[in-house]
């Protein structure tokens, strides 16, 4: 089974986990061919060893050269004007139920009509939209223009971040993936049961496989800490670099490596430079896949002190390897993590007390090394990204299959011929 994987500005450097997700799912037997809305910019272009060889087999839906645009607009005006009603429509009740402004919607036509070439072209049965936000939106009005594929898409943060129209995106979808159990609550509460019936949680994590339990912990001093994630002010790396600052008054030799790209560098770099840590705590950049794993393996403690985190894969990752990690009350590290068993939970943005849990791994190894064990076994019962990668392979082979028995059950009931073939009038059958 042929299936389109559709993520916006792909490969970025937070997509790891859509790679392994693709490579789960070509595992299990699929075949899985990427498609994107538009290349990343360069700061937001990920680093990974596969990000090249995952770009070169992306197929990009826009820019578009001016004669292809010129081309689907009058394919769409003339050849499929039905279609492009159909699409005006959606649109315009997106835009009912809170969506974006219409013409930010009918922006999207002319690449839907793209994706929707593309699609018949490929054979693909089913698209997996990675948001349902723009790349969604794009999947249902290619629909609209070519029927006769499954369309899912996951929900991977907070669901007022994914500019409104919910309501019409699920009940469009054939399903919906969340990725963490509160997600699940919350949808109980604010979607229909129809929209309920389609929902599945389909965690994110790690391939437990290439992401093995360290051999020991490094040795000290000094204390190494690591975070790891995009420089946005929601991540509270200002937090942790205060909690460093701290610890370094008392005498104490931490040093933190912040592994990212983003907005905030810039910020970052002034408290650094204001608080006299500048050979204490360095920004590394964004960096690849597997310096990333390198240098979580060699650190003493993970820290992540994030405002908002839905989910939070680098947690995953850093307890996967079995390092101690601390990390704040948000809605997924607090799921994840079980509070003094499996890692250490702090209030959102309090300094103080994540000053005070990073100085308890510091004095205490045996804790460090009690919590390095039990995260790593939590997250190969729950969080092995092989375990959300079947139940959605599982989900949209379904979905295609009950589309393909709905076509058939279409084809059965339609007029026969006594020659088997549809019945026409004589002028359709010249």
């Amino acid at each position: 089974m042929r299936i389109a994987y559709l993520a916006p500005e792909f490969p970025g450097q937070t997509h790891t986990w859509i790679w392994r997700e693709r490579n789960h799912l070509q595992e299990l037997g699929l075949d899985v061919r990427m498609v994107s809305t538009r290349r990343p910019n360069d700061r937001d272009c990920a680093r990974h060893q596969w990000a090249a060889d995952a770009a070169e087999a992306t197929t990009y839906l826009w820019p578009m050269p001016l004669l292809r645009i010129v081309l689907a607009a009058a394919s769409l005006l003339t050849r499929r004007l039905p279609a492009l009603l159909a699409c005006i429509a959606l649109c315009v009740r997106m835009r009912r139920d809170n969506g974006p402004p219409l013409r930010e919607s009918l922006k999207l036509v002319i690449p839907a009509h793209r994706l929707a070439v593309w699609i018949r072209r490929n054979n693909i049965r089913h698209v997996h939209a990675a948001t349902p936000s723009g790349s969604l939106i794009t999947t249902l009005l290619a629909r609209r223009i070519s029927p006769g594929f499954t369309v899912d898409c996951t929900v991977n943060a907070k669901f007022n971040w994914w500019g409104g129209a919910l309501n019409v995106k699920f009940n469009e979808a054939d399903a919906i993936f969340v990725v963490v159990g509160w997600m699940q609550q919350q949808a109980s509460q604010d979607f229909s049961p129809a929209i309920n019936r389609k929902l599945h949680l389909a965690r994110h994590g790690v391939d437990t496989r290439d992401w093995p339990e360290r051999p020991a912990p490094p040795p000290a001093p000094p204390f190494q800490i690591v975070s790891v994630g995009r420089l946005h002010f929601s991540k509270g790396y200002d937090d942790t670099i205060r909690a460093v600052a701290a610890l370094r008054s008392t005498g104490k030799d931490v040093r933190l490596a912040i592994l990212g790209e983003g907005p905030e560098r810039e910020k970052l770099e002034q408290l650094i430079e204001s608080l006299d840590l500048d050979d204490a705590v360095t920004l590394t950049g964004s960096v690849p896949e597997h310096e990333v794993r390198a240098r979580i393996e060699a650190a003493h403690l993970f820290v992540g002190a994030s405002h908002v985190e839905a989910l939070g894969v680098v947690y995953i990752e850093a307890m996967a390897l079995g390092v101690p990690t601390i990390a704040t009350e948000a809605d997924g590290p607090k799921e994840i993590i079980q509070e003094g068993t499996s890692g250490l939970l702090v209030p959102i943005k309090d300094t103080e007390t994540l000053t005070r849990a990073i100085e308890r791994i510091i004095d205490d190894p045996g804790l460090a090394a009690r919590l390095g064990k039990a995260g790593r076994q939590r997250i190969i019962e729950h969080y092995d990204s092989r375990i959300g990668a079947k139940t959605v392979y599982e989900t949209i082979t379904a979905a295609a299959q009950e589309n393909d028995n709905r076509s058939r059950e279409s084809n059965d009931a339609q007029p026969k011929s006594n020659s088997g073939r549809s019945a026409r009038s004589p002028s359709t059958q010249r």
